[in-house]
């Protein structure tokens, strides 16, 4: 159907078509090199009618975003309601964050490659929304940490903050592998979907005990272990 048919008299759910199409748009191409004309097209209408239900891109994009963040959230809240405490709620989360990449890779690399200065943050429900789920996201962490050093199964002098972006950061490299080192996992015979798998079962040794023959170590050394 044409345009111009989808746009007269349709009981199509309208602005849902716009946001499945926003969404292939956003989680393929950079936020940059998505416009609003692309998404009507993407969608089969006209510029006109998308902007009855979106007056600007980033209202838009903050909507996909918001949905990705609700499914990582409701994940991680899951995960802290068990009775599961310090180390074992920690790596429950972790865990989660393998199940979520590899459930909804697309809302995984879209959530961690968010372009923050080309997004002004107007201060919208949306844009509102996503603060306040990503900042309960990090709380999870950050509490599930902090039980950690207190009852000494991590013993490290860094701050929870800093452990938080080391494992983020090591998250988003796994998952968003360059293509390059996908190559050498290839080259080597080595499954991406098993490199995947095994990096859960590290993640379920993590952190690595402490071997009982190696003797002193130096005071100013940064560990992270468990006894």
């Amino acid at each position: 159907m044409s345009a111009a048919g989808r746009t007269s008299g349709t009981k199509f759910p309208v602005r849902e078509k716009f946001v499945e199409a926003a969404e292939r748009l956003f989680t393929s191409r950079d936020y940059g090199a998505v416009s609003l004309d692309d998404v009507a097209r993407e969608a089969g209408f006209y510029p006109a009618t998308l902007r009855l239900y979106f007056q600007d891109k980033e209202t838009l994009y903050l909507t996909i975003v918001l949905r990705g963040m609700r499914i990582l959230h409701a994940t991680y809240a899951e995960c802290s309601q068990t009775e599961a405490a310090g180390l074992s709620r920690l790596r429950k989360l972790g865990r989660a964050l393998i199940e979520f990449s590899r459930r909804y890779p697309d809302y995984y690399r879209l959530l961690y490659n968010v372009d923050y200065d080309q997004i002004s943050w107007n201060g919208g429900a949306d844009a509102r929304a996503v603060r306040g789920l990503h900042d309960r996201n990090l709380g999870l962490l950050y509490r599930a940490i902090e039980e950690c050093v207190h009852d000494g199964t991590i013993k490290c002098d860094l701050e929870p903050e800093k452990l938080i972006v080391y494992l983020v950061a090591l998250s988003i490299g796994l998952f968003g592998l360059d293509p390059g080192w996908r190559l050498a996992l290839e080259v080597g015979g080595i499954d991406y979907d098993q490199f995947i798998i095994d990096f859960h079962r590290l993640a379920e040794g993590w952190p690595p005990k402490a071997r009982a023959d190696s003797g002193a170590r130096k005071s100013s050394e940064r560990e992270v272990y468990h006894e």
